[in-house]
């Protein structure tokens, strides 16, 4: 079983049960006998409610967990909630699933809340421009390297906030507690109603 995966994934990835060879996006694989999407994978084995295979359980490395447990221990009486406002600028559907970070602001208001933006991209600019973020917002995605990075950052945070991009996937996997706020047409995966996905028991999805 040979895997291919985008370099940032890597590190994620190492300890994958099934998975023999990890290769990076790209890659010719010659001795393959069967090529198959990830995303493929549902319709092949007949996927249903019923059937749904647990996450994969995945590497997060102790030097990035040491790292990030250290930097989170701070804030430990506080209820740290990641979020994420945008997903990949390069994505041509993220203008319908992305907002702003204004819009995540009021949950600073919350008593005994700490945010911590997860963000990643272009749209961090909104953070380091904001005059008022500043003191609400703790900037933890600047100093994420890869998903496993992130991953570290996730198991250390009460809840995640977000729209639907990566890291959301990556959280859901994780299961640890992630509010997916859906675009009017969701991704598939997510169904066309209900708040709960079957794929990720630890999340809640608002429509």
């Amino acid at each position: 079983m040979v895997l291919e995966c985008k370099p940032e994934l890597r590190r994620l990835f190492a300890d994958l049960e099934g998975v023999d060879e990890l290769v990076t996006t790209g890659t010719v694989v010659e001795h393959a006998d069967l090529t198959c999407a990830v995303m493929g994978l549902p319709e092949h084995y007949g996927a249903n409610s019923d059937n749904l295979p647990p996450p994969a359980r995945m590497a997060i490395p102790d030097a990035s967990r040491a790292r990030f447990t250290a930097l989170m221990e701070r804030h430990a009486k506080r209820f740290k909630v990641g979020i994420i406002w945008s997903g990949s600028v390069t994505f041509k559907g993220n203008r319908e699933r992305a907002t702003t970070l204004e819009r995540f602001l009021s949950l600073a208001e919350v008593p005994g809340v700490q945010l911590f933006s997860l963000q990643k991209g272009p749209p961090e600019r909104e953070l380091i421009s904001s005059s008022i973020a500043g003191p609400l917002v703790i900037d933890i995605g600047s100093q994420v390297e890869d998903f496993a990075d992130t991953a570290a950052v996730i198991e250390n945070l009460d809840l995640v906030v977000m729209t639907d991009s990566a890291t959301c996937h990556l959280t859901g996997s994780l299961g640890r507690p992630v509010w997916n706020l859906l675009n009017f047409v969701p991704y598939w995966l997510y169904r066309m109603s209900g708040d709960r996905c079957p794929w990720y028991p630890s999340m809640r999805l608002f429509r």
